[in-house]
């Protein structure tokens, strides 16, 4: 078969976040070898909703029937040799063998058809590379019309400090971690203003309740639920495994990307752990600047080392007046 009849395939599943890091990815292997790119999107209780739900990209979509495995689905779909790439792929029994994670560029084959299954970026992909792949996105209209239209109406620009709580499923930070952190922005920038995302609604009404006149949510029509209101939202079931107890329909995933595009308008300063957090500063060329407000007072606002970092203005002047 001649190379210009080979394929990529890649296979979106879990989160939002993931399937943006999966999709950048893919994007960046059928670019490398001007492959034909076909996306498996498959719904789950992690992300209810279709890839046209999202994106208005003229992309070829493939369906892997439920009850294939991915091993039977890839080879009906694609004739010839596959590499198989990805973390998802090799914990697949039937392709293990056969799968692996490029940890270089040159770990990449074009003499054979591709099969990307992970929601991990290649870590050879540099960071504005990642930034260009996220932009060749098509957002649908609506969704970044609305978006922009809740930017000017609340005055979201640069000046505006992004924070995104996440709870759920994923709540490793505390309360008090993100209240110590915009407590020392406020102490810094008596005029601050924050937009505010989470994925609980408690999360953001309580925020609001402690800053008011300064925190600036969006009202959103769905929010994360429980697969099993009998279960809790996360059941460890060993060091490396983890039952995630979630579900998100279609409007909460819009929702979500509504959120991540008026995040990335913001001085982005307090973050959760994810691919969401990371999808937003990747969505803003101007992070790397900008995240310095992290880096001046995103620490905690108690403590000695707080302490020492609020005399350390008053010293500087102080050395710069003796000498």
């Amino acid at each position: 078969m001649s190379e210009n009849l080979w394929k990529i395939v890649v296979t979106a599943n879990g989160g939002l976040g993931n399937r943006l890091r999966t999709l950048a990815s893919a994007y960046y292997i059928a670019d490398r070898f001007g492959f034909p790119l076909l996306v498996c999107w498959m719904p789950d209780r992690f992300c209810e909703c279709d890839f046209h739900d999202l994106f208005d990209d003229d992309i070829e979509l493939v369906a892997k029937p439920e009850h294939s495995s991915r091993k039977a689905f890839y080879e009906q779909l694609l004739d010839g040799p596959i590499h198989y790439y990805g973390k998802d792929a090799a914990r697949d029994p039937e392709l293990a063998s056969m799968a692996m994670m490029p940890r270089r560029e040159t770990d990449l084959r074009n003499d054979g058809h591709v099969v990307f299954d992970c929601v991990e970026f290649l870590e050879f992909i540099d960071r504005p590379t990642r930034t260009q792949l996220l932009h060749r996105l098509k957002i649908k209209g609506d969704i970044l019309a609305s978006a922009q239209e809740f930017c000017a109406r609340h005055g979201i620009d640069k000046q505006t400090y992004g924070v995104h709580i996440r709870r759920t499923d994923h709540s490793k930070k505390s309360d008090s971690y993100f209240v110590s952190r915009m407590n020392a922005i406020v102490w810094k920038d008596p005029a601050a203003r924050f937009f505010v995302c989470s994925d609980s609604k408690e999360a953001e009404d309580d925020i609001v309740r402690r800053y008011p006149g300064r925190v600036v949510t969006r009202a959103k029509k769905s929010y994360v639920r429980k697969h099993d209101n009998n279960l809790d939202w996360l059941i460890r079931i060993s060091d490396d495994e983890a039952y995630y107890n979630v579900s998100r329909d279609r409007q909460s995933v819009i929702d979500a990307l509504e959120d991540l595009i008026v995040l990335s308008r913001t001085k982005f300063s307090i973050k959760s752990n994810g691919s969401f957090s990371e999808i937003v500063e990747l969505l803003d060329p101007e992070f790397e600047r900008t995240s310095r407000a992290w880096d001046e007072y995103g620490s905690d606002c108690r403590g000695p080392r707080a302490f020492i970092r609020r005399l350390r203005p008053f010293f500087n002047q102080w050395i710069r007046t003796r000498f």
